[in-house]
């Protein structure tokens, strides 16, 4: 007789439940009231990122006797700490990351995560467009390893996301202990300065010979890669007069340095391009979809650099 298999389900882990805080809002209300008046506080004065600690200390205490909400709020401690695309625009990165080391304190359970341009794909590639005056600080792996372990973090984890374009590193506190290596940079910047001048050329012949054939071309996207696209290569609105964005509060603005105005996708039902040319490849079946939804058939091209 053969005794039948019993498959268990697996154990569900207990669910974890986070004592209350005296210095957190204990009911949601008094959560989203505090986040509008922050809000509030915050067009109101325009405080211009990035801010040191004091600066940032400064406003908070404004804030906090504005609103009347007490001392105990004044200071957080946190679990985790994510910074998205802002250590590449801070002067001093090593003094911004040992502030944040010194705020967290003796707790050696805090994960810190940070998301960075990966600069070894921009020069790969020669994405010019992804290199321009606002950021202070280019990282690679190594470097970007580096300037953690010299603020007194070790190292958990490094990875890329968004199709390989940016670098994550995880940390939590620990001793300092460098490990990563010194990164060779010579012979990547020199291949840069090497392509990266033809390819200017190849994007340039393009564009000349849409504008010869007599091409209506537009652009999809506002952000920055679009800035750094058309002010390098010096296009005018005169040869590429739109720029399209989803977001509606960058409607009816205009680019800096080339004037493009920005507008909503269904201004192209109108202006009927023959080419559109996408800022960020990872976008280029979803703007497609959208095109195809206002019924237009143009040439899209992704701006994907050199592989």
């Amino acid at each position: 007789m053969q005794i039948p298999v019993l498959n268990l389900p697996r154990p569900v882990p207990p669910e974890r439940e986070r004592q209350p805080q005296d210095s957190i809002p204990q009911t949601r209300p008094e959560r989203e009231h505090m986040k509008l008046t922050a809000r509030a506080y915050v067009e109101a004065y325009r405080p211009v990122p990035p801010l040191s600690f004091e600066e940032l200390r400064k406003h908070s205490d404004a804030l906090i006797a504005l609103h009347k909400y007490g001392p105990k709020y004044r200071d957080l401690p946190a679990d985790f700490i994510f910074c998205r695309h802002t250590l590449e625009h801070i002067a001093k990165p090593l003094e911004f990351l040992r502030n944040i080391r010194a705020a967290i304190g003796d707790r050696t359970d805090v994960v810190v995560a940070f998301e960075v341009p990966d600069q070894l794909r921009v020069l790969r590639e020669c994405a010019f467009w992804d290199m321009y005056y606002e950021h202070c600080s280019y990282f690679v792996p190594e470097s970007l390893a580096s300037v953690f372990e010299r603020a007194g973090f070790e190292v958990l984890a490094q990875y890329k996301e968004f199709d390989d374009q940016y670098l994550v590193i995880d940390v939590k506190p620990g001793t300092p202990k460098p490990t990563a290596k010194p990164w060779a940079f010579e012979g990547e910047i020199a291949l840069f300065r090497k392509r990266c001048g033809a390819y200017l050329d190849e994007w340039r012949g393009r564009l000349a010979k849409w504008k010869s054939d007599r091409k209506k071309i537009a652009i999809w996207g506002s952000g920055s890669k679009a800035v750094g696209f058309l002010t390098t290569l010096k296009i005018g609105d005169t040869q590429v007069p739109l720029v399209v964005d989803i977001n509606p509060n960058k409607h009816n603005t205009y680019l800096p340095g080339t004037a493009q105005k920005i507008v909503a996708p269904q201004t192209l039902m109108d202006y009927r391009p023959d080419v559109v040319v996408v800022m960020n490849p990872i976008y280029v079946n979803e703007i497609s979809a959208d095109l195809a939804k206002l019924g237009l058939s143009p040439e899209v091209v992704a701006l994907t650099g050199i592989h």
